[in-house]
């Protein structure tokens, strides 16, 4: 049957082109062309066209059928395994990112709490506990610089706000040591 209806869309398609050759090659001498010569070669061919127009179409339908539906079955599966994985994916790194977004706001809110924690009474222990005097430098107040209180640990480095992780430093030393430990 697919023989049949594959040599079918072959004849069709050769005699919607007009060629005689194509149509002698098939296996239908009901439709073999008419070898003419002059102004009505290839009538026969026309002529059968528009006898069997409503067959015509058919086989183009049918040879279109034919050429898409080769391997469409596997090619489908395979573009059904494809999306599948893609969703899952797709999926996977929406969790992911609300995971690194919620871990992300979290650290922005442990930053907050830790820069909220730095109270005057508690800037005011650690210069007194460093002598009013840079820990890098030992630049004072009396040289003419301004006094920082740093965290050793950096706050965006998970540092926290007390005592034993503070020092003071000046404000050229507290800038350039920046976020480093």
């Amino acid at each position: 049957m697919k023989r049949t209806v594959k040599s079918l869309a072959v004849t069709t398609l050769a005699a919607l082109v007009y060629s005689p050759a194509a149509l002698a090659a098939t296996n239908y001498p009901a439709i073999q062309p008419k070898h003419k010569t002059g102004s009505d070669a290839g009538q026969g061919v026309f002529a059968w066209v528009v006898n069997n127009f409503p067959w015509v179409l058919v086989g183009i339908a049918v040879f279109c059928f034919i050429c898409a539906g080769i391997g469409s079955a596997r090619r489908n599966k395979q573009y059904q395994v494809r999306v599948e994985r893609l969703r899952e994916l797709e999926a996977q790194h929406a969790r992911e990112k609300k995971q690194e977004d919620m871990e992300s706001f979290r650290h922005q809110v442990f930053m907050r709490q830790q820069r909220a924690l730095m109270s005057d009474s508690l800037r005011y222990d650690i210069l007194k506990r460093d002598g009013y005097r840079c820990r890098i430098c030992g630049a004072t107040q009396a040289d003419g610089v301004k006094l920082h209180v740093d965290h050793i640990i950096p706050v965006s480095k998970g540092g926290r706000t007390e005592p034993s992780n503070l020092q003071t430093l000046c404000e050229r030393c507290n800038l350039g040591k920046s976020n480093k430990l």
